[in-house]
């Protein structure tokens, strides 16, 4: 079994990532260990192809190198944190909203301060507290996809 070199474990103990989320993809194809990984609910690669940039080994779930841009770090780790997952709604413009946050009451007044989506009557109409805040938000943009219209605001 092929291990993580020094400079490897220094990045991951840099960016306080547990080896215990980190899968070994040696040999395996990008979407065997993709899908691999998901089924074991690992965030992080190693023993991948090599980045084109630089080329490194370390790679998120989704295949970005996590070397070369380590805000890709902090997105895989957004799936994983608690918070709460909230619906707020527009009347005025007939908008929902599905997104997370660590304080609702506090989105809620960021989306009204910055006219999200052109308006400001942003009501929070729903929330929950979970482990995988993200990864529910994420996931439920998914499904609902084919309803999605997306707005420019300034």
């Amino acid at each position: 079994m092929d291990s993580l070199s020094k400079d490897q474990i220094t990045f991951l103990t840099k960016h306080n990532i547990s080896l215990g989320v980190v899968f070994n993809a040696k040999g395996l194809r990008r979407n065997v260990w993709q899908s691999q990984m998901k089924s074991l609910d690992m965030r992080f690669a190693y023993g991948v192809t090599p980045c084109g940039k630089m080329g490194h080994t370390l790679r998120s779930r989704a295949g970005h190198c996590i070397q070369c841009d380590p805000s890709k770090i902090a997105y895989m780790n957004r799936h994983y944190e608690e918070g709460y997952v909230y619906v707020s709604i527009s009347s005025k413009k007939n908008f929902l909203k599905i997104g997370c946050a660590n304080n609702v009451q506090k989105r809620e007044s960021g989306l009204n301060d910055l006219s999200y989506g052109g308006t400001n009557d942003w009501e929070t109409i729903f929330s929950v507290k979970s482990k995988n805040a993200g990864k529910i938000e994420f996931d439920t943009h998914k499904k609902l996809s084919q309803f999605y219209f997306p707005v420019d605001y300034y």
